[in-house]
């Protein structure tokens, strides 16, 4: 005898098949569908560090020292002081941004924006520099940068990067830290 269909049984153990494997891809899809927003706001904050990382290489080029204090500024893990030839700039940490300003216009820790202070703002990146120096000189900039993200499954660092900066070339053979 020819059969023509499927059996109440083959019927019932389709449909649970399929009602498990939706269950598994719609949380997939659901997963896949919160992280793309994350990683818009991670390629942004990426951005946002790549044109920090340009004013800080033109301020380095046209830099005529880093020096360790300028007035109630101090260069330290918060604060870098590059002297151009006309004023000394200021850049700070601040929570999730860096601002640029002339060190005589900004009082240290003024969180009120003014038109001469330039801002970075970005979302949850790690941004660290240090001052090479020999003696009291120094002579170059080492800008470590990365973006966190928040991504299902936990923290992730992406966009790792590392450039050092000299000031009017590289240092003589021996001078590196």
């Amino acid at each position: 005898m020819k059969r023509r269909g499927f059996s109440l049984t083959e019927v019932i153990f389709m449909l649970t098949i399929l009602a498990a494997l939706s269950v598994v891809l719609s949380r997939l899809f659901q997963s896949l569908l919160g992280d793309v927003p994350r990683y818009h706001r991670a390629y942004n904050s990426q951005l946002t560090v790549q044109a920090l990382l340009r004013q800080l290489e033109k301020d380095v080029d046209q830099a005529r020292s880093l020096p360790h204090r300028y007035g109630e500024h101090t260069s330290d893990g918060s604060r870098l002081l590059l002297e151009l030839a006309d004023e000394v700039i200021v850049y700070e940490k601040r929570p999730d941004r860096i601002v640029r300003y002339p060190a005589g216009e900004a009082p240290a820790g003024a969180e009120s924006f003014r038109p001469e202070e330039i801002e970075f703002d970005f979302y949850q990146a790690d941004i660290d520099w240090t001052v090479w120096r020999e003696g009291q000189a120094g002579y170059a900039v080492e800008v470590k940068t990365a973006v966190i993200g928040k991504f299902t499954g936990g923290r992730r660092r992406m966009f790792v990067n590392a450039a050092v900066y000299f000031l009017g070339g590289i240092p003589q053979e021996g001078t590196l830290p």
